[in-house]
């Protein structure tokens, strides 16, 4: 008995932790219940949600009785409480949507049935419980992909910063100011080349430098040519304030016109 208790005790520490970090309520519906009276009203619940709930007896006294105190939060009064059972993860309600990668966690959730004003209601809760906590996947830091246009319509032969979307030709001072940390994980070009040999390179900079990503386009005839290359992520960072531009150098006699240039990055949430 004393081996048991210690256990629900470390059991209790780790839900409240959990709950303090990730609790968070996902769903609630509510079904008129007219004037049945709550016993009524608990007994058809349980019924319901049979095929979904593990029994309700798989849940410690310590456990049932943090997750009251924790709905209190929710003006829900344990004497309005009528069940209290854990989620089947493999076969869920309609109402909790579950992402593909849930088997990947230590997530929990659980159902909490209640009556309020003569209405049978029902709450889902969400732990997160490990002897070590760790972050579930869809908690992580979300990545957010972006991408910044630039182009030039006009015809040249030499070497210049294309334009953002706005119409203003981007420089080493000029351009995209990032608000958030992230990197540079690719680059696409379409230009049209008018006439004359050489190459074009397309290259993306931060604060006016180089930063190693480029299109290269080989010009033996005229034509619209295309070219992307793509790296992984940390490879190429910015910071917030930093500027991104895109400026095109040509070598030999080419002529281009028509570029539209798209750089991803991919942003740390």
């Amino acid at each position: 008995m004393q081996k048991r208790g210690k256990f629900y005790s470390r059991a209790l520490i780790i839900l409240a932790l959990a709950l303090v970090l990730v609790v968070g309520v996902i769903a609630q519906t509510n079904e008129t219940a007219g004037n049945e009276n709550a016993n009524s009203l608990n007994e058809k619940t349980a019924e319901a949600v049979a095929e979904n709930i593990i029994s309700n007896n798989d849940l410690s006294n310590d456990t049932q009785k943090f997750i009251k105190d924790f709905v209190k939060k929710e003006n829900i009064n344990e004497e309005q409480i009528g069940f209290i059972g854990k989620i089947d993860l493999n076969n869920p309600p309609e109402e909790v949507k579950l992402g593909d990668k849930i088997a990947d966690t230590n997530i929990a959730i659980y159902e909490v049935n209640y009556t309020k004003e003569n209405e049978n209601k029902k709450i889902f809760v969400v732990a997160y419980s490990s002897g070590e906590f760790k972050v579930p996947l869809e908690l992580r830091p979300a990545t957010a992909i972006e991408y910044l246009s630039f182009g030039e319509t006009m015809e040249t032969s030499g070497s210049l910063y294309l334009k953002t979307n706005t119409g203003v030709r981007s420089s080493e001072e000029k351009g995209y100011v990032m608000m958030d940390s992230g990197s540079i994980t690719g680059i696409s070009t379409n230009i049209e080349a008018v006439s004359g040999t050489g190459r074009i390179n397309i290259i993306v900079y931060i604060n006016g430098k180089d930063v190693g990503l480029r299109n290269q386009i080989y010009v033996d005839s005229a034509g619209v040519m295309k070219d992307y290359d793509k790296q992984s992520k940390d490879i190429v960072l910015f910071q917030p304030g930093d500027i991104i531009s895109v400026y095109v150098e040509t070598q030999g006699d080419v002529a281009w016109k028509d570029a539209i240039n798209l750089v991803k990055i991919e942003l740390e949430e």
